[in-house]
């Protein structure tokens, strides 16, 4: 499958009434309003569930400070992890104040994973030691998205006591890309009734072009929110 997504010129098309209000001498690399994201320099865009709103970078920062079960043996590496992360480049939010998590959406732009398998090295050199030059049969390759989630559920368990993983990675197409999703949930603490609540946490890996978009939708069971539908009106380049 390829990763170009749907084309420059459907893109566009995807997203002519903003375009359209915007004077061809005010157009930027990023165009927004009520109801639409548009990011012309990556080639993605999507509409906004009614009533959301952006979230801020301090907004961001007291959303992952509410995150309960951070594991006591990594909380430096934790708080080390958190401050050289990459803010994702936009977020979103329900306007919602009944609990801390509220429903989310951000989307970070990450690097494709590494295709040098350390481990996958290393049994190279040991058949190398014990077989000579005998070809060896070698294991399945994850697909790029899946091992993108792959890392990225493994570093959520290792940091977060309450991080569960419901259902692991599998492969999906999100704007003729591919793509995979994993589900999990974790713990967060509301500041205003001092209680935990469980969080539904849904991860996207999409493959386009050079790079991976990761994108992560939380919700909680007393206020669902619809992904399937959020996910099925991003549109790729």
């Amino acid at each position: 499958m390829s990763n170009k997504g749907i084309g420059r010129r459907e893109f566009l098309n995807s997203f002519a009434a903003i375009l359209a209000s915007i004077p061809a001498a005010n157009l930027s690399a990023v165009l927004t309003d009520d109801t639409t994201y548009v990011n012309r320099r990556l080639g993605i865009g999507f509409r906004i569930p009614q009533t959301w709103r952006f979230v801020s970078v301090e907004e961001m920062g007291t959303i992952e400070d509410n995150v309960h079960g951070l594991n006591p043996e990594l909380q430096t590496s934790y708080e080390s992890l958190l401050d050289s992360l990459e803010l994702p480049f936009v977020a979103i939010q329900s306007p919602s104040s009944e609990c801390i998590s509220k429903k989310t959406v951000q989307i970070y732009l990450a690097s494709h994973p590494s295709e040098v398998d350390p481990v996958d090295m290393l049994i190279d050199v040991v058949h190398k030691q014990m077989y000579g030059d005998r070809p060896r049969r070698l294991k399945k390759q994850f697909p790029m998205a899946i091992e993108k989630l792959r890392q990225d559920w493994q570093g959520c368990r290792s940091m977060l006591n309450t991080f569960r993983v419901s259902s692991f990675p599998k492969e999906i197409t999100v704007s003729n890309c591919p793509a995979a999703e994993y589900t999990a949930s974790v713990l967060f603490k509301n500041p205003l009734t001092d209680s935990f609540e469980e969080v539904r946490v849904r991860t996207i890996a999409i493959v386009h072009h050079e790079f991976t978009f990761l994108i992560r939708m939380t919700d909680a069971m007393t206020s669902p929110f619809d992904f399937d539908n959020f996910v099925s009106q991003i549109k790729l380049a």
